[in-house]
């Protein structure tokens, strides 16, 4: 198996543990999503690409590794994963697309790699159980909305790389005491800090 096409598990309830194999290169849209008994994912090296939606609404599942082979993952490929709660980014993507990780309520942890150089839009927001994150040089655009309304994020840690804050970036993260201006910041969007209001 190279390819598990899209909607293929969708909806299977009854499904709580999935190993993708080395030989799959593709996961496609909304291949696992609304498996709401899925507890545990392993995806293994070789995996190239995970299409929209593709782990959506997957609310028992309560961590991920994304491999490093990984150079493609769609727009709300975890959103709505309510019991998720640590999300580690191997080296080697580049771009963590819209919406990837919105609404995952109960997230704490994620590690975000030096090879990403964009957070999209909505990527992060609404994860209100975030208290930290941890932001490499390498990322030039964070964007509109990328972690907003994160209520309990009252840690950022940025060094100097970072050139755009989209608007809303980090609006109504209420708990938010200090975020580091990098010197590289060349345009700050609007709203960007709203109802910040611990800072």
């Amino acid at each position: 198996v190279t390819v598990i096409d899209e909607y293929a598990f969708s909806g299977c309830s009854g499904l709580t543990s999935v190993t993708i194999p080395s030989s799959v290169t593709s996961i496609g849209e909304s291949a696992f999503s609304d498996c709401s008994g899925l507890t545990r994912v392993t995806i293994s090296e070789g995996v190239r690409s995970i299409g929209k939606k593709a782990f959506r609404d997957c609310s028992s599942l309560a961590s991920v590794t994304i491999p490093s082979s990984l150079t493609s993952i769609g727009g709300e490929a975890f959103s709505d994963c309510s019991g998720l709660m640590s999300v580690t980014i191997l080296p080697g993507l580049t771009s963590i697309e819209d919406a990837v990780f919105c609404y995952c309520s109960s997230l704490r942890t994620v590690t975000i790699p030096s090879s990403v150089t964009s957070i999209g839009v909505d990527a992060f927001s609404d994860c209100t159980s975030l208290p930290s994150v941890t932001i490499p040089s390498s990322v030039k655009t964070i964007g509109d909305g990328a972690f907003a309304f994160c209520g309990n994020l009252s840690s950022v840690q940025m060094s100097d790389g970072v050139e755009i804050f989209g608007s809303d970036a980090f609006a109504w993260c209420s708990k938010l005491q200090k975020l580091p201006m990098p010197s590289s910041l060349k345009s700050i969007g609007k709203s960007v800090f709203l109802n910040c209001r611990s800072a």
